[in-house]
C-alpha cells in the first residue's frame, strides 16, 4: 500500500493548538490560515539535504534538462522537475510554498499547550488525517486553481546521513515530487512536533504574498474544540460563547488535564476504607 493510500485511510486523530486570536479569525472566517515557508522559524525549512545539493553538484542547468528528457516516466517523479543548485533556485520555491501545520496524537499533549499555547487562555481543534486530507485536496487555490494542496506526515532526517535521506525518498517518490518533497522534511530534533502538514506551492513568477487564507465547512472538518485545562472562568465562557455565535454545531469537549474532572469531594471515604478492611467494627 502507498503512502498516499494510507493516509487516505488513516483515521488518527490530529490537533491544532492557538491562542484566542487566531482562533477566533478561524471560526469567524470559516478559513484556514497558509503561511509561507520562508516565514517560519525553521531556517531550513524546504532547503534540500546537503546530500541532494551534493549529488547535482557538478550539473549546469542545461545539462539537466537533457537529463531529465532522457528519465522515464516514473523516473522523473524521483527528481525535480528543474535543478534546484543555488540560493536563488531555494529562495524562489521557499516565497512561493505555503503550509498549514498540526499535531498528530491521540490525546492531548501538555508539551504542545505550552508552547503554542503560552498561558492558560488557549485553544486546540481536534479532527482526523483522513478529514483533512479529503476536504483539502479536492479544493483548489483562489486564483491558481491548478495548484493541488498535498496533505501528508513531515518526515524527520538526518541531512547529513544518507541511509535516513534515500529512506524519506521512497516514501515520497511515488507521487510526489520533489519540488513539494523537500517542504515535507525536517531536521530530526523537531520530531517532537509529530507533524502533519499541508502544503501548496504558487506556479513561477506568481504575486509574492505573505499568506493565503482557504474557506472551507468548519464542522466537516472539526470534531471538537479544548480549551486548555486550568484556564480561568471568563476564559471558558468567553470561548463556549463565540464558538456559539459563529460555530454553533461545534461541540466543546473537557480536557483531559482539567481538575473539574476529579471531584474527589463525591467519595465517600469511609464506605471504600471498610471495602478494604481498613475500619474496625466497635
Amino acid at each position: 500500500m502507498s503512502l498516499e493510500k494510507k493516509i487516505a485511510d488513516d483515521k488518527r486523530i490530529i490537533w491544532k493548538y492557538m491562542d484566542f486570536a487566531k482562533f477566533m479569525s478561524l471560526i469567524s472566517k470559516n478559513a484556514l490560515y497558509f503561511s509561507r515557508i520562508d516565514q517560519f522559524n525553521d531556517q531550513w525549512e524546504g532547503v534540500p539535504p546537503r546530500l541532494y545539493l551534493k549529488f547535482y553538484e557538478g550539473m549546469n542547468k542545461e545539462y539537466y534538462k537533457i537529463f531529465i528528457e532522457s528519465l522515464s516516466s516514473n523516473e522523473k517523479k524521483c527528481v525535480p522537475s528543474a535543478l534546484i543548485k543555488d540560493e536563488d533556485d531555494v529562495k524562489d520555491l521557499r516565497e512561493r510554498t505555503f503550509a498549514h501545520c498540526w499535531h498528530e496524537q491521540a490525546v492531548e499533549s501538555v508539551a504542545m499547550w505550552k508552547i503554542y499555547g503560552g498561558n492558560t487562555n488557549a485553544i486546540a481543534i481536534k479532527s482526523t488525517l483522513t478529514k483533512l486530507k479529503n476536504i483539502l485536496e479536492r479544493k483548489k487555490i483562489t486564483d491558481y486553481p491548478d495548484s493541488k494542496i498535498h496533505v501528508n506526515k513531515v518526515v524527520y532526517i538526518n541531512h547529513n546521513n544518507e541511509d535516513s535521506y534515500s529512506k524519506a525518498v521512497r516514501k515520497f517518490n511515488e507521487y510526489l515530487d520533489h519540488e513539494k518533497f523537500f517542504f515535507f522534511l525536517k531536521q530530526e530534533p523537531f520530531q517532537y512536533e509529530k507533524e502533519i502538514r499541508a502544503l501548496f506551492q504558487l506556479p513561477s513568477k506568481s504575486k509574492k504574498r505573505g499568506t493565503y487564507t482557504e474557506e472551507i465547512n468548519l464542522p466537516e472538518l472539526i470534531d471538537s474544540v479544548v480549551i486548555q485545562p486550568y484556564s480561568p472562568k471568563w476564559f471558558n465562557e468567553l470561548v463556549k460563547g463565540t464558538l456559539k455565535k459563529y460555530q454553533p454545531k461545534i461541540p466543546i469537549e473537557p480536557s483531559q488535564l482539567d481538575n473539574k474532572l476529579f471531584q474527589y469531594n463525591r467519595i465517600d471515604f469511609s464506605k471504600l476504607q471498610e471495602k478494604l478492611g481498613l475500619l474496625h467494627s466497635k
